[in-house]
């Protein structure tokens, strides 16, 4: 994680954002619809921030917004190598597989991203964007954690 810059959408109480601060990220994006959660994340940074493990050069911020809105309509100054996606579960597989194209197609990830995205293991399971794939699956009880990465790029004579 060292250096990563972090995007965590459906933050929740930021612990997945959080947790990826104290290995090594440098920066945190986290991404919550609900007003009291998003402050409660706010607070949790506002602390960790004046912590003597924060360090300089570490920034991290909340945007009170919808994932889905993010996703299609933030830009970025430079990509995410991390982003973290863990939607309620009654988040319909059709709307993960959009935002996942939404993110894919934009400034926000590179050749370099790795998304995380968490489901439960009773729903369909999502459909990587053109140019990703899922390269692993983990069961853990009623969840289960895909990651999606960019695929390797085709070179001219069709070989991989």
């Amino acid at each position: 994680m060292d250096d990563a810059r972090v995007l965590d959408l459906f933050a929740g109480t930021g612990a997945l954002g959080i947790e990826a601060l104290s290995r090594g990220a440098r920066e945190l994006v986290a991404v919550e619809s609900s007003a009291p959660a998003a402050a409660l994340i706010a607070q949790t940074l506002t602390a960790l921030k004046h912590n003597r493990s924060w360090e300089h050069g570490m920034c991290a911020r909340v945007v009170k917004a919808r994932a889905e809105k993010y996703a299609a309509s933030a830009s970025a100054v430079e990509p995410f190598d991390m982003v973290f996606i863990d939607p309620p579960y009654a988040f319909e597989t059709n709307d993960c597989n959009q935002l996942l194209a939404d993110l894919a197609s934009r400034e926000l990830t590179s050749s370099n991203t790795v998304i995380m995205l968490e489901r439960s293991t009773r729903s369909e399971a999502p459909t990587a964007p053109a140019n990703w794939e899922i390269t692993d699956r983990r069961d853990y009880g009623e969840t289960a954690v895909y990651y999606i990465e960019p695929s390797e790029p085709i070179s001219d004579n069709g070989q991989q």
